[in-house]
């Protein structure tokens, strides 16, 4: 496999007592691919991505993200490391607008990257968001305009039957890649 690939995973085995989820896994994925991986319930999928985003640890192989090393470093520093992550359940926050939800998304962006992306600010350094104001607004809009959203920028996020921001959420400013980790909705 090359190693400048944008997302890299070889021989990735992780397991839950017994039972073997994943075994071997190796996959390639250049800047600009996008993929699929499909399965029935319980092949492992969503295991896969939480070992690649950093959630669980695999038992064996490992990830790189743009040619660094991310394996075993937690789903934080795998952020820092530009790989953006949202999940099957949407998570927004229904009473903000669409902009203040992707101003949040922007903001915890704006915060991991000052401090490394080792942790998000606790809550008695929220109060210092002013210091990013301008950075986050900027990011906000460019997300806004990026899914072509502006017409709907002041409505509640919850009122959507899916909330259209649910894939741009994860997107810090120094993301290189997201994944989407989603089954069908009926």
């Amino acid at each position: 496999m090359k190693t400048d690939s944008a997302l890299r995973i070889e021989g990735i085995a992780r397991r839950f007592g017994a039972t073997h989820v994943l075994n071997g896994v190796d996959l390639a994925i250049e800047a600009g691919e996008r993929h699929a991986l499909i399965g029935p319930n319980g092949a492992g999928k969503s295991t896969l991505f939480d070992v690649v985003a950093g959630t669980l640890q695999p038992h064996a192989g490992k990830v790189w993200l743009h040619g660094v090393d991310v394996t075993g470093r937690g789903a934080h520093a795998v952020a820092g490391a530009g790989l953006g992550r949202s999940f099957q359940t949407t998570r927004v926050f229904g009473r903000l607008t669409v902009f203040e939800n992707l101003r949040c998304a922007a903001w915890c962006g704006a915060v991991a990257a000052s401090r490394g992306a080792r942790t998000i600010a606790p809550p008695s350094k929220w109060t210092r968001w002013w210091r990013h104001s301008r950075e986050i607004e900027a990011r906000a809009s460019q997300m806004l305009a990026d899914l072509a959203l502006e017409a709907v920028a002041q409505r509640p996020a919850g009122s959507f039957p899916l909330p259209p921001i649910d894939l741009q959420v994860p997107v810090s400013p120094r993301a290189k890649r997201i994944t989407a980790d989603r089954e069908p909705v009926q």
